[in-house]
């Protein structure tokens, strides 16, 4: 039975606003939320040891804060970072952070609020698996198993098919460049589930055939509701850790030197580089679940401009 869990906010200026968002969102979904007008009272509760699992929201603004919180060492505080910065420069200076889960691009809160309660409602609920948590209601979802390198490449063709069919053949859209980027985003989850996750295939030459036994089973899961195209890619393994993806997502090393650091972590830089979010999903030693989701823009300029978002759920 998941432990009730409790969400604290504390803001490093006043947002209202998101408070307003947050507080709505848990009387819906019948958490209880704290609000922290100040640092002393936000010190006084995160020291109360019958809260229970918390997810703390802040900004990028108490910084400070979420480092004392990191030495303080409590397990069942997960953090929630609102952030402005590039998150690559912010995670510079927030290395092997085990409390911050979810980097959340910095929005209004009408354009994040199903993040939030999709967010709110994994963590209360402990139910964190499937792509269709992450697309409106109704949407068909198409799946594939791989096995074999023609698996993958059969996946990644069709997954280019399906974005490029979306375009009216009679409209100037940007569909066909869609496809280009999600076959390479496709491409990056499918060999961060097979080599980068699979103990046994980290040291395989990727260039060759390869076909995995049963138990190794990689599936993928992709699909689209109007607003955003979202693919779910699922390993047997549940060997990642948040801090290890964001010690990756956080590096500037360059390209050869990142190569030769053999990671699970590794490929999920590469992917967090095309997806506007990225989901990850573990049950340690038994799954993980990769989602990234794209939200499909009319123009080029404006999908290029959407905010960045990270969420870590384990």
């Amino acid at each position: 039975m998941t432990q009730q869990a409790t969400v604290i906010t504390h803001f490093s200026s006043p947002t209202w606003p998101l408070v307003n968002k947050l507080s709505a969102i848990c009387k819906c979904l019948d958490v209880k939320m704290i609000h922290c007008s100040t640092t002393e009272k936000c010190r006084t509760i995160i020291a109360d040891k019958k809260l229970g699992r918390v997810l703390f929201f802040t900004d990028e603004g108490m910084a400070d804060l979420v480092l004392e919180m990191e030495k303080m060492r409590l397990p069942q505080f997960e953090v929630a970072m609102l952030v402005l910065s590039h998150i690559p420069s912010l995670l510079e200076k927030m290395t092997a952070l085990k409390i911050v889960k979810y980097l959340i691009g910095l929005e209004s809160p009408e354009d994040y609020g199903r993040d939030l309660s999709i967010l709110i409602k994994k963590f209360s609920g402990g139910n964190i698996l499937d792509l269709d948590k992450y697309l409106a209601f109704g949407s068909k979802i198409h799946s594939r198993t791989i096995k074999t390198h023609q698996d993958k490449r059969g996946a990644i063709s069709a997954v280019s098919d399906y974005v490029a069919n979306l375009g009216d053949p009679g409209y100037d859209h940007p569909y066909g460049e869609y496809s280009t980027r999600m076959s390479e985003l496709v491409d990056e989850l499918l060999l961060n589930a097979v080599f980068d996750a699979n103990p046994r295939m980290q040291n395989v030459d990727r260039s060759k055939p390869f076909k995995l036994d049963d138990k190794e089973l990689v599936h993928i899961s992709w699909g689209y509701d109007g607003e955003f195209f979202g693919v779910s890619v699922r390993d047997p393994f549940g060997k990642f850790q948040s801090e290890t993806i964001l010690k990756y997502l956080g590096q500037r090393r360059n390209l050869e030197d990142l190569v030769a650091d053999k990671s699970g972590g590794l490929g999920l830089k590469f992917i967090f580089e095309k997806a506007h979010q990225v989901i990850a999903n573990v049950q340690s030693e038994q799954v993980t679940e990769v989602i990234a989701l794209v939200k499909f823009a009319s123009r080029l300029r404006e999908f290029e401009e959407q905010k960045k978002s990270f969420y870590f759920f384990g």
